[in-house]
């Protein structure tokens, strides 16, 4: 069937029994390769579907990126249909993957306000009413000088010696 001229016969050598899978479908899709690209797409299609039959979907994915065949996908109704697939799989994990960093940033927010709200806390308790300019700069600071100023508000004698001042 590979040595027929005509393409279809060609493309129902993936049902015989073959010797050697992957040369068969290397062969095969090296005529696919030299069709017109309608026509080019139209046997790619084919040749999944009965590679399918025979459990080598995959080795025909693996063959055709390792060749030079260059099909429209989007001209193809079964080839664009597995792309959409694919193409909103792969829209809905980025979604996902987006919530969760959503949910570790707003973890992260939260637990920086935590921190900060204590540190004001104890500030006051240590040094009483405090000027407008601490909690703006308690506020804006990250992790890293909450938990420095945290430290030293311990044994501090001062606001200023709090902020490193």
């Amino acid at each position: 069937m590979l040595e027929s001229p005509y393409p279809e016969e060609n493309l129902l050598a993936v049902l015989c029994r073959l010797q050697d899978e992957r040369q068969t479908l290397r062969a095969i899709l090296a005529r696919v390769a030299m069709m017109a690209p309608k026509a080019g797409a139209d046997a790619l299609e084919k040749l999944v579907i009965l590679a399918g039959l025979r459990r080598l979907g995959n080795t025909v994915k693996e063959e055709v990126k390792a060749m030079p065949i260059t099909v429209n996908v989007m001209e193809n109704e079964f080839l664009r249909d597995i792309f959409a697939d694919g193409e909103l799989k792969g829209i809905r994990i980025g979604e996902e993957r987006g919530i969760q960093k959503g949910i570790q940033i707003g973890k992260q927010q939260t637990h920086l306000k935590g921190e900060a709200a204590l540190l004001l806390r104890q500030l006051k308790q240590r040094f009483g009413s405090l000027p407008d300019w601490v909690p703006e700069r308690v506020n804006a600071a990250d992790a890293t000088a909450l938990e420095t100023w945290g430290d030293r508000v311990l044994t501090a004698s001062s606001l200023r010696e709090v902020f490193g001042e």
